[in-house]
């Protein structure tokens, strides 16, 4: 055994391969200490501190009981556990500062950096190769490509190891119990058949209580509406820098703006740039720009590091918030909008062949969760609307 990190959930994570130990200390993995795991969440849940670094090495001790669980040790080549278990260690390593929240700002999404990253001239790339590694193996595992299924569903589906390590490891972290779900019956129950992974019809109930944790975590934490509203006021602030570079006005800060250009002009980061951005690196630039004799982006940028965020509401009628626009001295564009949104559903129900689609094996049979479950098989629970978000603001500059 080369290496025991001990962590609060999984208690001793067991490395026990060269390669892993090189990875983890490589400069792009050190990033992930520096990214948060849930972003924003820290503005309504203070413990919330842990980051993307903790999250990969849990993810990566999930997919190796995956495979080493009974009903799949025998399924998966020993190469292909390797590659699984890199896949798992190094799939978040794309996330930008303040994780999800940097998406809505982003020319691309953060699965597509993890990839660049791999695949570049970086630490990570000269580690796969020193090792031999076969790198387009573990970029098609992370992109969901691989000819083997079995391998894309353990690191992205709708049970997976990343899906387990994230329930449990933020509802500890953030102090709600929503997540506490069986993950050794569900791994001691699941088997290989027609290339996908399958389950014991004895295990539905803690499937189904997985499916209620989680929907209850997305109600509750992951989209709080006090973490939304940081989110849309990101998206501002950037949106008013980018105004203000076409409108060619003096920034005071300009070496800050030379760490976010491609953010600004709507570009993909290079890799060598991107190792550079963090959760330290935007809260300083923004902190920065609050000093900014522009009162728009020095209120947007105060509203960030002050938890001053926007306010975000499904409720508000159209007429209160036509009059909240009336009312306000507030340059509109950045204060005020309406989205599309999304409702959380308790499952998204998938047709029988897609191999995301959680089955149980009865009488050598597959049947679909929604088909099995008294609890999922409702519509209202496995499929979702799309409601009018609305983001505004209360208070005016004077």
């Amino acid at each position: 055994m080369l290496k025991i990190i001990r962590d609060n959930i999984h208690k001793s994570i067991m490395i026990d391969e060269q390669v892993y130990v090189d990875l983890i200390n490589t400069k792009e993995f050190q990033r992930l200490r520096r990214i948060k795991q849930l972003g924003s969440t820290e503005f309504v849940f203070p413990t919330a501190t842990h980051t993307r670094f903790n999250h990969c090495v849990g993810t990566f001790f999930v997919v190796n009981r995956f495979v080493t669980s009974e009903g799949l040790k025998n399924e998966i080549t020993d190469d292909e556990k390797i590659s699984l278990k890199i896949a798992g260690l190094l799939h978040d390593i794309g996330h930008g500062p303040f994780s999800h929240n940097f998406e809505v700002v982003s020319s691309q999404p953060h699965e597509s950096y993890t990839i660049d990253i791999i695949r570049g001239n970086t630490e990570i790339n000269d580690v796969l190769k020193k090792h031999n590694m076969d790198i387009e193996a573990i970029c098609s595992i992370i992109e969901g490509k691989h000819k083997n299924n079995v391998l894309n569903t353990i690191i992205s589906s709708q049970i997976d190891a990343d899906r387990f390590d994230y329930m449990m490891r933020d509802a500890f972290n953030v102090g709600v119990p929503y997540s506490s779900f069986d993950i050794d019956y569900i791994l001691s129950n699941m088997s290989v058949k027609e290339n996908r992974i399958v389950f014991s019809k004895k295990v539905i109930h803690a499937i189904e209580d997985y499916f209620v944790g989680r929907y209850h975590m997305y109600e509750q934490v992951y989209r709080h509406k006090t973490s939304l509203g940081f989110k849309y006021t990101l998206m501002f602030w950037v949106e008013r820098v980018r105004d203000l570079v076409k409108e060619g006005y003096e920034f005071k800060n300009k070496e800050s703006l030379e760490y976010i250009k491609e953010i600004i002009e709507n570009k993909v980061i290079p890799v060598d740039k991107f190792y550079l951005l963090d959760d330290y690196r935007m809260t300083n630039i923004i902190s920065d720009m609050i000093s900014e004799d522009d009162k728009t982006l020095s209120d947007l940028s105060d509203r960030l590091i002050n938890r001053r965020c926007h306010k975000v509401s499904f409720t508000l009628s159209k007429a209160e918030f036509e009059k909240l626009k009336s009312e306000s001295n507030l340059n509109n564009k950045y204060y005020f909008r309406v989205i599309k949104y999304n409702e959380v559903a308790i499952y998204s129900d998938l047709p029988k062949n897609d191999p995301k689609s959680v089955c149980f094996i009865e009488n050598n049979k597959l049947i679909t969760l929604s088909e099995a479950s008294r609890i999922i098989n409702s519509k209202i629970n496995r499929n979702k609307s799309i409601k009018e978000l609305y983001i505004y603001v209360q208070h005016l500059v004077e």
